[in-house]
């Protein structure tokens, strides 16, 4: 017999390596892509609870897009700041941080985890926790078409013939190819 349950009751966490600042007023400053794709995220499913690398506001808040933004945090999304990794000078903080993703995990229906890059690659404890739970989970692997094959294209061959292939060969018009001195693109 299975559960039936709807979207709008699901508790969505969020795992994401994507930091975040809040306002002294409580607001959240974040990338303004990544919000966009957060309320259009919780414009689909209902409440989405993110929890983050959170940085001190005078702190320089990278983005991938034109600007970051500032979203209320009264919205739809809400968010648990997690302590920022900046150098293996922080490693004591993981003993932290897996306690927080342990409660916020142990809260949730459904726990979204995706590309968990260095320095927060220990952030797929909280997939690893949900699984072992039985929770509902999603771990989203998304590259753009360029970072494919960048990655394709440094990944080294088996045998000598396959390394010198992916050196010299490219995939198609504007892909990466391997040089002594990295990756670099291809120009059209």
């Amino acid at each position: 017999m299975s559960r039936s349950w709807s979207w709008q009751a699901l508790r969505y966490l969020l795992v994401s390596h994507i930091p975040f600042m809040r306002t002294a007023e409580g607001e959240i400053v974040l990338d303004h892509l990544w919000a966009r794709d957060l309320e259009g995220l919780s414009a689909s499913i209902g409440p989405v609870r993110i929890i983050a690398p959170e940085l001190p506001l005078r702190e320089t808040l990278g983005s991938w897009g034109p600007t970051s933004t500032t979203i209320s945090s009264k919205g739809r999304l809400s968010f648990v700041g997690l302590p920022a990794i900046t150098s293996l000078r922080d490693g004591w903080q993981w003993p932290r941080i897996r306690s927080i993703l342990r409660a916020e995990v142990n809260q949730a229906d459904l726990v979204h985890s995706s590309n968990l890059f260095p320095p927060y690659v220990g952030l797929s404890y909280a997939h690893d926790w949900a699984t072992r739970l039985g929770k509902k989970t999603i771990f989203v692997i998304a590259e753009d078409f360029y970072d494919m094959l960048a990655w394709e294209w440094v990944r080294l061959g088996a045998t000598g013939i396959e390394r010198w292939r992916r050196a010299h060969e490219p995939a198609g018009p504007g892909a990466p190819v391997l040089s002594p001195g990295g990756v670099v693109p291809r120009c059209q």
